[in-house]
C-alpha cells in the first residue's frame, strides 16, 4: 500500500518547469554575453567601424548561427560594450606587467609616436617593451590618445605625463626625440641649410603635383640608364624621413637638372654650391641614420646601445669636421647640439652599468668617473653580491680614441676602439671563454645567445 503522505508531492529527481525555464534563461544570458564580447573583440582587433554590426550580411550570419541572439545597436557597442572591454583589457595588461615586474623585471623601454589620420585627426600613442626573467620579449600598445591642441612641446609633454600616470610609469627622456631636436638645432644653425631644404621641398612638390613632370623625370632616368627612383615627401618632425627624401633627391641630381632645364617650369633649380651643401648634409647624416635605424628595434634591448651610439656619432662627426669639406660646418653644429642635448650620458650610472652588462661592449666604455674597478663594485651592489678582493692581474681598460683613417660608420668607429684597447681580464674570468669574440659589434637580438648558454 502506498504511503499516503507522499501523495500529491512531485518527484524530487524531476526539476520543476519553473526552475528549468530559469536555468535555460541563465544559460542564454551567458551565451548572449559571450557572443557580444566576441563581436566587440572583432571590432577592436580588426579596426572595424561600429556600423559593421548593422550591416545586412553580418546580421544574416549571426541570425543563421544563433537565431535567438539579438545584436546590440552600434550605440550600445560604442558607449557601453567597447569601453567595458577596454577597461577589462587595461586591467589585464596592467596586472600582467606588475606580475612580470615582481618576478624580476626592473626596467622597461617606452616608445611614443604622433600621426594624423586621413580624417585629419591627430593622435599620440605609447608602447611598452621589456624582457622577462626568462628572456621572453613582451610588447604592449598601452594607450592611444586624441590630440586636439597644437603640437607644442608643452602639450605633448602633458599628454605623455597623463599616459605615464595612467600606467604608473616614470617619465624618461626619449632617445629618438632628443636626437630629432639635436639635428633640427644643427640645421637651423648651419647657414643656408633651411633655405636649401625649402627649395628641395618645392622641387619635389612640383613633381608630386604634376604627372607630366614626373613622367619626364622618369624618362630622363631611363635615358641616362639610371635606376628609376621616385622622389618622396618628408615629415618635418621625422629627421630620418627628411634624410631619405634628400638622399633620393641627391641620387637624382643629373636627371632633375636636365628635366628642369628642358621644361618650361618656373620652379628654380639648386645652384651648384647648394647641390654640394645638400650632398654634404646627406654624407654627414648617413652613418647616423644607419645606426639610428637599429635603435628602433622591437625584438632586442637598445638601452645598452645609447652610449656606444653617442660615442660612434661623435667619432663620425669629428672626422667630418677634420675633413674640412662641405660637411664640416653642419657636423660642427650637430656635435655641439648633441653635447648639449646629451650631457654626460657616459657618466650616468644607469647607462654605464647597462653597457657593461652587454656582451658586445662590457668595459669598453669605462671613463675616468667609472673605472673598471668601480664598475665592478657598482655591479655587485646592484646585484646584491658580496664584495670580493681585487686581483692584481686586473688593469684599467684603455680607451684610446686615436684614429688616423676616416671612420665610415658608427659601428666601424667602435670596432676601431675595441681593436686599439689592450685589456686583460681579472683572474676570476681568465679561463672563461670570452663571448665577445663570438659577437659582432652592432645591433642584433642576443637574448637567444644568453638563454641558450644559460648566461647570467
Amino acid at each position: 500500500m502506498r504511503d499516503s503522505g507522499k501523495q500529491g508531492r512531485p518527484d524530487e529527481a524531476q526539476p520543476l518547469i519553473k526552475n528549468a525555464l530559469k536555468s535555460g534563461k541563465d544559460l542564454l544570458q551567458r551565451e548572449r554575453t559571450a557572443i557580444t564580447t566576441k563581436i566587440a573583440r572583432m571590432l577592436a582587433l580588426d579596426l572595424q567601424p561600429y556600423s559593421c554590426v548593422e550591416n545586412r550580411g553580418f546580421k544574416e550570419l549571426i541570425n543563421h548561427m544563433k537565431p535567438l541572439y539579438k545584436i546590440p545597436s552600434r550605440t550600445t557597442f560604442s558607449r557601453t560594450i567597447i569601453p567595458e572591454l577596454y577597461e577589462d583589457t587595461f586591467m589585464a595588461v596592467k596586472d600582467r606587467m606588475h606580475a612580470d615586474f615582481q618576478e624580476g623585471v626592473e626596467s622597461i623601454s617606452l616608445t611614443s609616436d604622433m600621426w594624423t589620420s586621413r580624417s585629419n585627426q591627430s593622435y599620440i600613442s605609447l608602447t611598452c617593451h621589456y624582457l622577462t626573467s626568462n628572456f621572453e620579449m613582451r610588447s604592449f600598445a598601452l594607450e592611444n590618445r586624441s590630440v586636439t591642441e597644437s603640437h607644442t612641446a608643452c602639450n605633448i609633454l602633458e599628454h605623455l605625463q597623463t599616459m605615464m600616470d595612467n600606467w604608473e610609469l616614470p617619465l624618461q627622456k626619449c632617445m629618438g626625440h632628443t636626437l630629432q631636436l639635436a639635428i633640427k638645432d644643427a640645421k637651423e644653425e648651419t647657414a643656408g641649410v633651411p633655405a636649401i631644404l625649402k627649395k628641395c621641398r618645392a622641387i619635389i612638390g612640383h613633381y608630386k603635383h604634376s604627372a607630366q613632370a614626373a613622367a619626364r623625370l622618369k624618362d630622363w632616368q631611363r635615358r641616362m640608364e639610371l635606376s628609376v627612383l621616385e622622389l618622396i615627401q618628408d615629415v618635418e618632425t621625422r629627421w630620418k624621413s627628411e634624410h631619405n627624401r634628400v638622399s633620393h633627391f641627391v641620387q637624382l641630381k643629373e636627371a632633375i637638372c636636365l628635366e628642369l632645364a628642358t621644361s618650361e617650369t618656373t620652379v628654380p633649380n639648386l645652384a651648384p654650391q647648394e647641390w654640394k651643401a645638400v650632398a654634404g648634409l646627406v654624407k654627414a647624416l648617413e652613418p647616423i641614420a644607419s645606426a639610428a635605424k637599429d635603435l628602433s628595434g622591437h625584438k632586442y634591448a637598445t638601452l645598452s646601445s645609447v652610449v656606444p651610439f653617442l660615442y660612434g656619432t661623435q667619432m663620425v662627426l669629428n672626422d667630418c669636421i677634420a675633413a674640412d669639406d662641405d660637411t664640416s660646418e653642419f657636423a660642427r653644429n650637430l656635435l655641439k647640439s648633441m653635447r648639449t642635448r646629451f650631457p654626460g650620458q657616459d657618466e650616468q650610472k644607469e647607462y654605464v652599468l647597462v653597457v657593461a652588462c652587454d656582451l658586445r661592449f662590457k668595459n669598453l666604455f669605462c671613463t675616468e668617473t667609472f673605472q673598471e674597478t668601480r664598475l665592478l663594485e657598482l655591479a655587485r651592489t646592484e646585484l646584491q653580491l658580496p664584495p670580493e678582493e681585487e686581483s692584481s692581474d686586473c688593469v684599467e681598460a684603455s680607451t684610446s680614441t686615436a684614429h688616423k683613417e676616416r671612420v665610415s660608420s658608427i659601428w666601424n668607429s667602435i670596432e676601431k676602439l675595441a681593436a686599439s684597447s689592450e685589456r686583460r681580464h681579472c683572474t676570476e674570468t681568465a679561463n672563461i671563454k670570452d663571448p665577445m669574440k663570438e659577437l659582432p659589434v652592432g645591433f642584433y637580438c642576443i637574448k637567444e645567445y644568453k638563454r641558450d648558454r644559460n648566461f647570467v
